[in-house]
């Protein structure tokens, strides 16, 4: 497991998310991610394409030659046997298994270090390619010798019969007789007697078949005379005359043809890449060459060249060079091919044949009880017969072209000998051509078996001379057939039946049915029971009392079409405890454009944020110290936060008023004190100044109180007068107005005056405003599950 990790926005802001994710996970991830990229950019795409090609064709094979040595004993000698394959017995024309050939090559030493390092690409090369070219050749000889049919007959067999005696009961052909008779009926009762008669005879003929066939279903299919053994036969037939082994045995023809092979697409091509020229097999360099190979020793094969006289091969031998990792990347290449029609033409074959054990179990149940049913279930009949018939001739048809395009080969390279390079060349060009042949007359067989199933059921549904088409399944286009699935399935998916079968659900076929009926009858239990009902008059009337004390508010300050107003409204919405979705849709309910309530959120998240959390300090102050604060930067600008800005200011110094403690009612205040205390603040002067400390501390409670009061009203009715006379201004279009200026000025010195008031009364013993004021809440301050905006 790893851990990723991102900044995402949550219920507290924006917070660090921490993800466990499975390697398996982030591998598909980054897949995705590189697949998307890619299909942007065209040419690294091709380049990648390119470099993946190169990869499985020539690193691959190398990988896999290595692995191969290693797992090879290698004992005394240099040179490895494949014993991985050596159980293909694959052998030449001199009887040398392909398993035990080898590069032979100069090993380097000490002082050749690039001839090391050469030999072993070499010979991991080589190894590739062998591995590849035997596999070939012994799926090619598996295919035709059949011995895969012998080892699933008895199972398929068995299979069969026991599938026949559970459907091919009497009291299932007597259900589909009966059906029969009156489909029958109904036609001679319409005056179809020409329908009805063929139908008589085709129910009888498929009581007939029933009692042939179903005792033993693939009795006809894998017998020594059945289907399958008679199309086999018949290729391999063909195949002994082409390759001119016509009186042979099927096990004798399948080594012969397989040593050809390996002569063809082993033997000659390593010898023309390891030595530089050909070496035929029959001349004493040859029988010298598998003379040594046998031996499995890399010195004894150049002895044997140096003693028959090929000292240029020798020559070759010891010198290796990077071009002969060439040759041997396209032999590689060539061999992949090989490999590809091998495996193409064996999966044909198999399938072809599978494919006649499946029409024969359609066969098994058309004749225990469709086959007797005139229609659409006849007609499968039909096609499992003729499904059957096509599936054997592709078959014998794909084995025969394994055998042509195998003697083709062989004559290619029989008839470039000393020229192996360019017969590879050309063998691949053949197999490409033999690849796309072998697709298309597969499509040509598929249509077929569907075209002679129509003609054969319209011949049977022929009536007074007019031929009635019933079309097969595949007898349609695939979009057709698609449109009529979906269309009967979203007919079943409406249908009550289809509900009360799977478990009472509307829509049982949906996504997350079962969930959607879940909910839904919770929601049915809660209206039956009242409970929904009343949740839902508590809603409203919570909606009605917060959307009233939000127009009170607003009303009582401009309305919600000023921006005080609807500064007014938000703050009424937070004193009556309402939550973040309630609030906007209170002021969407008022009318208040989006943008605007997104800006009045933001502002009074803003004021929150700044303010200072000081415990010590007088909360009310403090907020509209920073309301105030950011008013003053933004209000004096253009555009639709400096209004935002200037509201929240009058609501946090409303709130700073109202929550100024009072003092005692019939309470006795020193007047003069009071006075010299106005007189400052009107002047400029800063209470610390005017004041003497000695007056401070002789000062009354209430007098300090009643001094408070009266600088927090000052300061609430000098922010409101800046405040509508900027709104006021903004609406005529005149920015930056010098007695909007000076109204702020005078607002900022009150609050500074405050400030001071505050600081000198903090420490007394007669503190009018203590720090930490249980109860008060800062005004528009949202709840801790609210996100910021």
């Amino acid at each position: 497991m790893t851990e990723e990790r991102c900044i995402r926005f949550g219920p507290n802001g924006f917070e660090l998310w921490t993800h466990q994710s499975s390697l398996t996970h982030l591998l598909a991830l980054r897949v995705r991610r590189l697949n998307a990229y890619l299909a942007d950019h065209r040419a690294l795409r091709r380049s990648v394409t390119l470099m993946a090609t190169v990869l499985a064709l020539i690193v691959l094979p190398a990988i896999v030659g290595a692995v191969a040595m290693a797992s090879g004993g290698s004992g005394a000698s240099d040179s490895s046997t494949i014993d991985a394959l050596s159980w293909t017995n694959i052998r030449d024309k001199r009887g040398v298994a392909l398993s035990d050939y080898a590069f032979i090559t100069n090993n380097g030493s000490v002082i050749r270090p690039d001839h090391t390092i050469v030999s072993l690409l070499l010979k991991l090369e080589c190894t590739g390619y062998l591995i590849i070219v035997i596999l070939a050749i012994w799926l090619i000889g598996y295919t035709l010798s059949f011995e895969w049919m012998d080892a699933v007959a008895g199972l398929l067999t068995a299979a069969a019969q026991n599938f026949a005696l559970n459907i091919a009961t009497t009291e299932v052909r007597a259900l589909g007789v009966c059906i029969g008779g009156f489909i029958v009926a109904i036609a001679l009762t319409r005056g179809f007697t020409s329908r009805a008669t063929t139908q008589t005879l085709t129910i009888m003929a498929n009581a007939v078949l029933g009692v042939l066939v179903l005792p033993n279903p693939l009795g006809e299919t894998f017998s020594s005379h059945g289907l399958l053994a008679q199309a086999r036969n018949l290729a391999l037939a063909v195949s002994a005359g082409l390759h001119g082994s016509s009186g042979r045995s099927t096990s004798a023809m399948i080594p012969a043809l397989q040593t050809e092979l390996a002569d063809a697409f082993a033997s000659r091509p390593l010898k023309m890449w390891n030595f530089g020229h050909s070496i035929p097999d029959d001349s004493p360099c040859g029988i010298a060459w598998s003379t040594g190979i046998r031996t499995g020793s890399s010195d004894s094969v150049k002895d044997n060249l140096r003693r028959c006289g090929d000292l240029s091969a020798v020559a070759h031998a010891d010198s290796p060079s990077v071009a002969q990792i060439g040759t041997g990347a396209l032999l590689i290449v060539t061999s992949t091919l090989l490999l590809a029609l091998a495996v193409y033409m064996a999966a044909k074959v198999v399938g072809a044949a599978l494919d006649t054990v499946y029409h024969a179990f359609k066969i098994i149940f058309a004749l225990a009880f469709g086959g007797y049913i005139p229609g659409p279930t006849q007609t499968t009949l039909i096609h499992g017969i003729v499904g059957g018939l096509v599936a054997a001739g592709k078959m014998s048809a794909f084995t025969l072209g394994v055998s042509i395009y195998t003697f083709i080969l062989i004559g290619i390279f029989d008839s470039a000998r000393g020229h192996e390079m360019k017969a590879s060349f050309l063998a691949s060009i053949v197999v490409l051509a033999a690849l796309s042949q072998a697709r298309r007359f597969s499509a040509a067989l598929d249509r077929s078996n569907d075209e002679i199933t129509k003609r054969i059921a319209a011949m049977l549904s022929h009536s007074n001379g007019r031929s009635e088409m019933i079309p097969s399944p595949s007898g349609v286009s695939p979009m057709m057939r698609w449109t009529a699935a979906m269309t009967a399935m979203n007919a079943f998916n409406s249908s009550p039946a289809a509900a009360w079968m799977l478990g009472r659900r509307l829509g049982p076929l949906n996504p997350r049915s079962r969930i959607r009926q879940a909910a839904e009858n919770n929601t049915m239990r809660l209206a039956a029971s009242g409970q929904l009902l009343e949740w839902h008059a508590e809603q409203v009337a919570v909606r009605r009392i917060l959307d009233l004390r939000m127009l009170e508010k607003a009303n009582d300050n401009g309305g919600m079409a000023s921006d005080i107003g609807r500064a007014f409204a938000w703050d009424a919405l937070g004193d009556h405890e309402a939550d973040y979705k309630g609030k906007i849709g209170a002021m969407v309910r008022a009318g208040v454009p989006d943008s605007v309530i997104s800006r009045i959120a933001t502002v009074a998240a803003v004021t929150r944020a700044t303010t200072d959390s000081n415990p010590f300090e007088f909360r009310p102050r403090v907020v509209a110290q920073a309301a105030l604060s950011a008013a003053s930067e933004n209000g004096r600008r253009t555009g639709p936060w400096a209004g935002q800005f200037r509201g929240w200011a009058v609501v946090t110094a409303d709130n700073f008023a109202n929550n100024t403690p009072d003092p005692a009612i019939g309470s006795v205040t020193d007047q003069r004190l009071l006075n010299r205390a106005r007189n400052a603040w009107k002047s400029g002067v800063m209470l610390d100044e005017a004041l003497a400390p000695q007056e401070w501390e002789n000062a009354s409670i209430d007098t300090l109180k009643n001094m408070g009061k009266e600088l927090s009203v000052e300061y609430r009715e000098r922010v409101r007068a800046w405040a509508e006379s900027s709104e006021e201004n903004a609406r005529r279009g005149i920015n930056d107005d010098p007695e909007d200026r000076r109204m702020l000025a005078e607002a900022l010195h009150m609050l500074d005056q405050s400030r001071v008031f505050e600081n000198v009364t903090d420490e007394l013993p007669n503190d009018p405003w203590p720090g930490s004021r249980v109860g008060v809440k800062p005004p528009g301050s949202l709840s801790e599950a609210e996100p910021v905006p």
